[in-house]
């Protein structure tokens, strides 16, 4: 009786050490197996081999073949399979998320998967990660349960996602790119990290990104196999590189109309979350509402001065990270992003309840509207920056022609602005050269010492000017900025009290060289008042 019991007890235990379920693999039973190949999906006529397993992940002899049957990776295999473990592997082109088109080279995914927890499993590079890991901590005496659970978080590990954070998780097999669960968007957003990572890869070596995709996935592998972490330090680099590159907004759009072009209406899952494109290492970075606040217009600005927007503040959004972004239309002067007051390089930041954010720019050009768009969770909010029209005049303030003078040193030029009416105000005086770049009078002065010059000129300020009746107001400009060309100034008068415009205009000066041996000289110049 004793020797029965105990045969009882050893049999049990050895069974509830196998598969997922607490039963021997082997003891499954299913008509067949229906499931999916993604990199993106791999096309259609792919071949898919499966090899079904013991417990120890011995195959048992029994294996088939089958091919996908459209360009979404769909595959099924109709003969009775005996057993839960199975290895898959697949062979194809696929379509790559990035680029948005099909790759010039086959590339081949695998996994290990227990047909218990997910009948109908998903062939993709997390799992073509995580395979030979598996079979190392099964030979080290892991259960599959035990070593598909760990292997999971060290793959996952590589690309900072923690399991338990994904919402609903279960297996790397049970993710597809095209589903809408919080794992489908861990997949499709690791899926383009690599994609990435091959493409930039390819370029710097004029390989195919198929090619680099093979190699990254090996050399992940290996070290996640050997060592539970990667180790090569040149590839954790490549995958910082990559995310900071990965275009999001371009990467939902080439899936949604890849999908959309096989007759499949599709809202990609919300990848955005698990990229981390400003290396924070703080995943996941929640697409929510996160603020109520809006941005106030600056307006009626002078051109090229620097203009801070308003604060927005991040509200309660449950203890979760939210990523913000900042981008600006082509032709608008680049933004700073800043974060508590602290600018960030770049333009991307994760925030989470209380932080500020706000916008730093130049006013464009006169008439001109910048137009900023932050990015804050699932919220777009835009921020515009508008300049004054250059023609607009008020009669409080006249200024009438000016006279050419030479005579500030023997490097300048300049011309003298007579000023008719008592003014208490601050004068801001504005040089445009054809480049566009903005010089000021208080800057301009001293542009001589200041090392200024034609490609490299950007100055922002305002010259403080308190006349108690008519006066000429001397504008001087480099030598070496007026050898060449003709350049425009304008100037715009100011209330220093409340910020209104008194007066703008233009002048020009033509092309002058100031001769070399000229003198210092007391010249100066008037106009009629």
């Amino acid at each position: 009786m004793f020797k029965k019991l105990l045969l009882t007890a050893i049999l049990i235990a050895v069974l509830s050490s196998c598969g997922g379920g607490g039963s021997s693999p082997t003891s499954y039973s299913a008509a067949g197996i229906t499931g999916v190949v993604q990199k993106g999906p791999l096309i259609f006529g792919s071949y898919v081999n499966a090899y079904l397993l013991d417990e120890k992940l011995n195959p048992t002899g029994q294996s088939y073949v089958a091919r996908t049957t459209d360009d979404l990776g769909n595959f099924a295999i109709s003969s009775n399979i005996s057993s839960s473990l199975v290895h898959l592997i697949a062979t194809g082109y696929y379509f790559d998320e990035d680029s948005g088109s099909i790759s010039t080279s086959p590339t081949t995914l695998s996994a290990i998967v227990d047909l218990t927890v997910t009948p109908t499993p998903t062939i993709n590079v997390l799992t073509t990660l995580q395979e030979p890991r598996i079979k190392t901590l099964i030979g080290s005496g892991k259960t599959y349960t035990e070593a598909m659970q760990q292997s999971a978080q060290e793959v996952l590990d590589v690309f900072g996602v923690d399991t338990k954070k994904i919402e609903g998780y279960k297996s790397l097999y049970g993710m597809q790119i095209n589903g809408n669960k919080d794992a489908d968007g861990v997949l499709l957003a690791t899926s383009t990290i690599l994609a990435k990572m091959s493409a930039m890869a390819a370029a710097n070596t004029s390989s195919s990104q198929a090619a680099q995709l093979s190699y990254f996935l090996s050399r992940i592998a290996s070290d996640i196999s050997n060592f539970g972490v990667l180790k090569t330090v040149s590839i954790k680099d490549a995958i910082k590189s990559a995310q900071a590159s990965i275009n999001l907004t371009s990467v939902r759009s080439n899936v949604e109309t890849y999908y959309a072009s096989r007759n499949v209406t599709l809202v990609a899952p919300k990848f955005e979350e698990w990229v981390d494109k400003d290396n924070s290492q703080k995943l996941p970075k929640r697409l929510v509402n996160a603020t109520t606040g809006v941005f106030v217009e600056s307006s009626n600005l002078l051109p090229g001065i620097e203009v801070t927007s308003n604060e927005i503040l991040v509200g309660d959004v449950n203890g979760v990270y939210v990523y913000a972004q900042l981008s600006h239309a082509s032709g608008a002067p680049a933004p700073t992003l800043q974060v508590n007051g602290k600018s960030v390089s770049g333009g991307n930041a994760t925030v989470s309840t209380g932080d500020k954010l706000s916008v730093k720019a130049n006013a464009p050009s006169f008439s001109g509207t910048s137009e900023y768009t932050l990015k804050l969770g699932s919220q777009s909010l835009i921020y515009k920056v508008s300049s004054m029209v250059e023609s607009e005049v008020t009669p409080d303030l006249t200024i009438a022609d000016p006279m050419f003078v030479i005579g500030l040193n023997s490097a300048t030029y300049g011309a003298a602005v007579p000023v008719s009416s008592n003014v208490n105000s601050d004068f801001y005086f504005v040089v445009l050269p054809a480049s566009n770049r903005v010089l000021t009078v208080s800057e301009i002065k001293n542009a001589a010492t200041n090392g200024i010059n034609e490609t490299t000129m950007f100055i922002q300020g305002k010259t403080t000017l308190k006349t108690a009746g008519p006066n000429n107001v001397s504008l001087a400009l480099p030598n070496q900025l007026l050898r060449s060309a003709a350049y425009d100034v304008h100037y715009v008068a100011f209330n220093s009290s409340n910020s209104n415009k008194l007066q703008s205009g233009k002048i020009n000066l033509p092309a002058y060289s100031v001769p070399a041996n000229s003198p210092v000289g007391s010249g100066s110049g008037s106009g009629a008042m």
